[in-house]
């Protein structure tokens, strides 16, 4: 419903101009007011599309009315109607957002061409107003896709320029910084008697619970990786130097209690793998890759286990030791 508000403290020509067949252009309401004041009061009521304001009025002038539609009712459009000698005071009203001013007297037919022309135009701003809406939350609800999808890409050996990247970044508003440490935490989901019998859904529940557990110390961006993995890029929330994964923030302990949590809460095994701090994004491909291998060697018997990539190599070692075949000297 189109509402249109005409304000004038002379009594006639505000009779003359709402008398006008102002439904033809398809305005359902038309208000009047003798002063500012008193349109103020009607604008706080209602929502009014169009104002068509006298520029000399008692209290409130028409510019001072302008300026009060413009700061508290930006949608709304004014025309101010002036006379010869306040030309150059109608100018003003432009900074305070008038769609147009007319010279007084003004005719029926100048007047409604005004009002059929502001109101086309207003139509359009809803429309685009309207079209941005809808993208934006066409954009909030494939977020979580769209930043997976980028994720997986990476982690795949995608390379962005890094302006694309950042951009990307901010339009998907992951909180990475480029250029700063972090790491590479993967979860392996071992088999069990989970509660949630539908694998996405156990995914997405672990990843909520990983969230909680880990975004208050850092940033995190997660995907499932080609494998079956759930991948999670963390940085954290405080700039800082050296291993993101050390004395600073206790990510061993906070993986402990994932793993203790999806099993309190969602009856599931999961194991949990460590990375070391790389360069975000430079070393990210090779992060991922080394902790890739080097989680594929713990075998699924070992559930509930979190492993530091580095230790995982020592252990390997120490194992290819132990079952080696005894020397000569050993016989």
């Amino acid at each position: 419903m189109s509402r249109m508000l005409f304000v004038d403290d002379e009594p006639v020509i505000l009779k003359s101009m709402v008398a006008n067949d102002w439904a033809s252009l398809g305005i359902e309401e038309v208000h009047q007011a003798a002063s500012g004041l008193e349109a103020v009061a009607l604008l706080e009521q209602m929502r009014i599309d169009i104002v068509v304001t006298d520029i000399r009025m008692p209290g409130m002038d028409g510019l001072q009315l302008c300026k009060y539609v413009q700061e508290h009712h930006p949608l709304t459009k004014c025309i101010l109607l002036s006379g010869y000698g306040e030309f150059e005071y109608a100018k003003q009203a432009i900074l305070y957002g008038t769609a147009n001013y007319l010279l007084k007297p003004v005719s029926d037919e100048e007047l409604m061409a005004e009002v059929a022309r502001v109101k086309q135009a207003q139509e359009e701003e809803w429309e685009r107003i309207g079209s941005f809406e809808r993208a934006r939350q066409t954009l909030h609800t494939h977020l979580p896709t769209l930043r997976a999808s980028l994720l997986s890409d990476l982690l795949g050996g995608m390379r962005l320029p890094s302006q694309v990247l950042e951009e990307r970044l901010r339009d998907y508003q992951i909180a990475m910084r480029p250029g700063e440490p972090c790491v590479v935490l993967m979860t392996r989901l071992d088999d069990s008697e989970s509660a949630i019998s539908d694998p996405a859904l156990y995914s997405f529940a672990v990843y909520n619970i990983a969230s909680e557990l880990l975004g208050p110390h850092y940033a995190v961006w997660h995907c499932t990786d080609a494998y079956g993995y759930l991948v999670f890029i963390l940085q954290p929330r405080e700039r800082t130097s050296g291993d993101v994964g050390g004395a600073e923030q206790p990510l061993k302990r906070l993986a402990e209690e994932l793993i203790l949590q999806v099993k309190a809460y969602l009856r599931g095994e999961i194991s949990v793998l460590i990375g070391e701090s790389r360069t975000f994004p430079l070393e990210l491909v090779d992060q991922y890759r080394r902790s890739l291998n080097e989680f594929r060697k713990v075998p699924r018997s070992q559930r509930g286990a979190v492993v530091r990539a580095g230790e995982l190599q020592l252990q390997s070692r120490a194992l290819d030791t132990l079952y080696s075949p005894p020397s000569f000297q050993q016989l």
